[in-house]
């Protein structure tokens, strides 16, 4: 029996797909690297995908996630190159004759299936379990003394959970790991970062020893906070729909966008 797929007649697209998907991508100043890195795929995916080389893409129902991804991450219309696709091919589904199979050969499978569900659950249940009795046999100021070793280590006083710093503040305290701040060295103070998204948009954050903070696609509605070391390196794509706060003020993303027909700022935050 052919089935063929439920889904609305593909019409004829006044656009080409990978040729709108490239020119986007460079007039921001993308590279394939950057977009690869930044929903996830292959950069060999993504050239087949602007090549629209199809017979180098898997099923076409994650070639249109694919092209989702990519659309909503350069600001372009999605309905429009999702229409671009080709029509998908129809399914032949090959239905069993269940006249032919043995009614105890099904009841046998079905309690092979509640036998391995069963051990699933009493796994998860044996797991839980054994997490309870460690937790009960842990000293609770473990993982405190643990971060309060590195943070001595590194000569990050910041790093120390805010547990120590209430005990050394206490009247009388019977013990405290660090009650007094060396007066030489300078010690850099960790900042906040916070970015509220009304559009889906590319996000790079370093900070300053150069580490990444974050590289990746935020979603529409959403708000990524970090915490680093300034200065902060920051490359924000679709600037216009981003709001950028840093110690308690909203920075003006428009003053960093370099060129009048991008929308990729770049700025450091001291």
């Amino acid at each position: 029996m052919v089935i063929e797929d439920n889904l609305p007649a593909q019409s004829k697209s006044p656009i080409k797909l990978g040729e709108t998907l490239r020119a986007a991508r460079e007039q921001q100043g993308f590279s394939l690297k950057d977009i690869a890195e930044s929903i996830k795929l292959p950069v060999q995916r993504l050239m087949a995908l602007e090549d629209e080389d199809y017979a180098q893409l898997p099923d076409m129902t994650f070639v249109r996630g694919f092209v989702r991804s990519y659309g909503k991450l350069l600001g372009l219309d999605v309905p429009s190159l999702l229409a671009a696709l080709p029509a998908p091919k129809s399914t032949e589904i090959i239905m069993p004759a269940t006249s032919e199979v043995p009614l105890t050969s099904q009841l046998s499978t079905r309690r092979k299936q509640n036998l391995i569900w069963l051990a699933a659950a009493a796994g998860v249940v044996l797991a839980a379990s054994l997490f309870a009795v460690w937790s009960l046999n842990t000293p609770p100021n473990a993982s405190v003394s643990k971060l309060q070793d590195q943070a001595l280590e590194l000569g990050d006083f910041s790093a120390i959970p805010l547990e120590t710093s209430a005990i050394a503040s206490a009247p009388n305290p019977t013990s405290a790991v660090l009650t007094t701040l060396p007066t030489s060295g300078v010690v850099l103070a960790a900042a906040t970062l916070r970015l509220v998204f009304d559009e889906d948009a590319w996000v790079e954050v370093k900070e300053q020893s150069g580490k990444v903070l974050s590289s990746q696609l935020n979603y529409k509605g959403g708000e990524l906070r970090l915490d680093g070391r300034p200065p902060f390196s920051l490359v924000i794509g679709n600037s216009p729909s981003v709001h950028l706060y840093y110690k308690g003020a909203e920075i003006d993303l428009s003053e960093h966008i370099s060129r009048s027909d991008s929308a990729i700022a770049r700025l450091e935050l001291e």
